[in-house]
């Protein structure tokens, strides 16, 4: 009788290794890795930068470029430590280059410039730089005003 004590002790042992780095790692992507995505909402994209659906993003730096010849079109520094954004909202045509609910952007492409100009036919990639206790990351992403993708 005894080792079968041991196999079901050892059984559950394993178990609980199992569940406590399930546990571990789910914690780690909750609170330490900025997630981001591109949701498309027509006529524009929607960048989401939101942590469990409703916490803001630190952002720090962001970089809009034309993927194919990498041409910087839109770029922004924090000011202060960082600039805290839920999510990005982008359209083919005129945005705005500092949006009115940012805090303090310093912006560096276009220069002084009230808005940058997106094309429809065309696909980008935007860099965005996050810090988030203390922890930075960095996350690309690629997007295209092409909805029959």
């Amino acid at each position: 009788m005894k080792p079968l004590k041991t196999k079901v002790a050892v059984g559950c042992s394993v178990v609980c290794v199992f569940l406590g780095l399930a546990m571990l790692t789910i914690g780690w992507r909750l609170f330490f890795v900025q997630p981001a995505q591109v949701r498309y909402q027509h006529p524009g994209v929607v960048i989401d930068l939101q942590r469990l659906g409703e916490y803001q993003a630190n952002l720090e730096h962001l970089r809009l470029a034309e993927e194919r010849t990498g041409h910087v079109i839109w770029e922004v520094v924090a000011s202060q430590q960082i600039i805290p954004v839920w999510t990005i909202e982008l359209e083919p045509g005129p945005n705005p280059a500092s949006p009115t609910h940012w805090l303090a952007p310093r912006q560096l492409i276009p220069p002084s410039a009230r808005e940058f100009i997106l094309k429809p036919a065309v696909r980008y990639q935007l860099e965005i730089w996050t810090n988030m206790n203390e922890r930075q990351s960095h996350r690309t992403l690629h997007f295209s005003f092409d909805f029959d993708q």
